[in-house]
């Protein structure tokens, strides 16, 4: 595991501390957040874990170099991302990944890049719909700025990924500055 004040230190830490960092939001959501709404337009709390789910169902599937298929899973979302999250965990324990670091952009691994960092900004989203928004760690927040800048505008926004850039207000702190960049704001009031 890497030092949280330094960032990730490999591909796996992206993903591993990603997901921790997603639960630890997670873990504070009650019954009664399920329905609220998410900076994801369009979201419920159930609909971001549900696609953070997904999100470790693509990434587990990409490791086994197998195709991705929706799932079908009825359970309830903190559920269907246990599931998914724990299936994720097992299949990076059991699997070889390229420990350069920093990943050169043509590693087969360097796709995965983007599912950690979302997983990162599914954590703001959760703590945002919760009403207590919180600066994200410094190491994450330099390391995420630098990889989504790199990514081409066709793969990082709509329909693909992320909304078109806001303006961050005056006085915003790094991490809002950086979901203003993903076209994220934090909910009215």
């Amino acid at each position: 595991m890497s030092d949280s004040r330094q960032g990730p230190a490999s591909i796996r830490d992206v993903l591993v501390e990603g997901m921790d960092l997603f639960e630890s939001e997670l873990d504070r959501v009650t019954a009664h957040d399920w329905a609220n709404a998410t900076p994801c337009a369009d979201w419920t709390v159930a609909d971001l874990v549900r696609h953070a789910a997904d999100t470790a169902d693509r990434a587990s599937a990409f490791l086994r170099d197998q195709a991705w298929q929706a799932s079908e899973s009825a359970s309830p979302a903190r559920e269907r991302w246990s599931e998914a999250g724990g299936q994720l965990r097992k299949v990076l324990a059991e699997t070889a990944l390229d420990d350069r670091w920093p990943l050169p952009s043509d590693s087969p691994h360097a796709k995965l890049l983007f599912h950690g960092c979302d997983f990162t900004v599914h954590r703001w989203d959760l703590a945002v719909a919760r009403g207590e928004e919180a600066e994200l760690p410094a190491a994450w927040v330099s390391f995420m700025e630098s990889f989504f800048r790199s990514v081409p505008a066709e793969v990082l926004r709509r329909p693909r990924a992320f909304s078109d850039p806001l303006e961050p207000a005056d006085g915003d702190g790094p991490t809002r500055r950086l979901m203003a960049f993903l076209g994220r704001r934090p909910l009215p009031a």
